[in-house]
Formats: structure tokens, sequence, C-alpha cells
């Protein structure tokens, strides 16, 4: 399943940027869009802001996550799930897929 994918790959960047830049940056998935967006938190901002615009995870109809999850990934690598959960579920027509961070 393509959209599995491209969610892991979203979770392995995300966790790279908040490394590689020292700052949190949290993965933002979204139920109702179908989308992730990916946002962060520089040293001395109030609040986390968007990098970039929202990403659909899906060119197909019907594709659904089981759970809205934010997933905040820390400079130390460190990951918590501030909604949902570190497990997530994807389904597809009769296909489900389980991704764990």
């Amino acid at each position: 399943m393509a959209e599995r994918d491209a969610v892991t790959s979203a979770v392995q960047t995300t966790r790279y940027q908040a490394i590689m830049h020292g700052y949190p940056y949290q993965l933002v998935l979204t139920t109702s869009s179908t989308s992730y967006q990916i946002v962060s938190k520089p040293a001395g901002a109030a609040s986390f802001s968007n990098v970039g615009s929202a990403v659909p995870f899906t060119g197909l109809q019907g594709v659904a996550l089981g759970q809205a999850v934010t997933l905040q990934f820390n400079p130390n690598g460190s990951v918590q799930a501030t909604t949902g959960s570190l497990i997530m579920s994807m389904t597809y027509k009769n296909y489900s897929r389980t991704i764990g961070v």
C-alpha cells in the first residue's frame, strides 16, 4: 500500500528534521482530509507553525486512517503521540495496514 509508505516516509523525514535543526517538529495526520502537515517550533517561538502545505497521502478514494494522530519529534530523537497513538492503522477496501512508530 503506497499510502503506508508515504506516511512512513513522512515520519522518518519529520524525525530527521527535528534532530538536524535542534528543535521540536510535529507530524499531524488528519482523518477528515486524509493528509498530513509538518509543523515546527523553532527556539523562541511561542507555538508550532506549518512547514509548507498539507500533503494528501493518497491518490486513492476510500483510504481511511483509524484515528487522527499528532506525533511530536524532539531534537534528541525521541517521539511521543500528543494525539492518538504511536500505532496507526490505515484501510483501503479489504486491506488494512498497521504502522508502528
